[in-house]
């Protein structure tokens, strides 16, 4: 089993697609999210626990595709989360999200922003 840990959401960030999660956005997280494979919905690679801190959303990955390691490079690798029931207005050109339904988190080689990648975990010695 292979374990991630990272950041997929930072609030006020403008992302490479002009959108941004303000810290006021309404974000409903279920207690259990999938984590794909570049968005593929048909082949889940994981699960992951959410946890909202003061700068965003952070992901707890747990995986049994060790194969996710060939992907790491410099041990991290991009990451993104995929959204429903989104509710936005425009700002100044930029598309500021109000509320949204997180449905899933996706590792990624093309992430929104550079700031969005997880990494692994390091494994604490007992």
């Amino acid at each position: 089993m292979i374990q991630l840990s990272g950041r997929f959401l930072k609030y006020n960030l403008i992302d490479k697609n002009g959108v941004q999660f303000p810290k006021s956005a309404t974000i409903k997280i279920p207690s259990k999210v999938f984590v794909l494979f570049n968005f593929d919905k048909s082949h889940p690679i994981g699960i992951a626990k959410v946890i909202k801190d003061e700068e965003g959303l952070l992901a707890e990955i747990e995986s049994e595709m060790d194969d996710i390691l060939e992907l790491l490079e410099y041990d991290k690798v991009g990451c993104g989360g995929y959204y429903r029931a989104v509710k936005s207005h425009m700002g100044y050109g930029i598309k500021v999200i109000d509320s949204a339904e997180l449905v899933s988190i996706s590792i990624t080689l093309a992430p929104s922003s550079a700031e969005y990648y997880v990494s692994r975990k390091e494994k604490k010695n007992d």
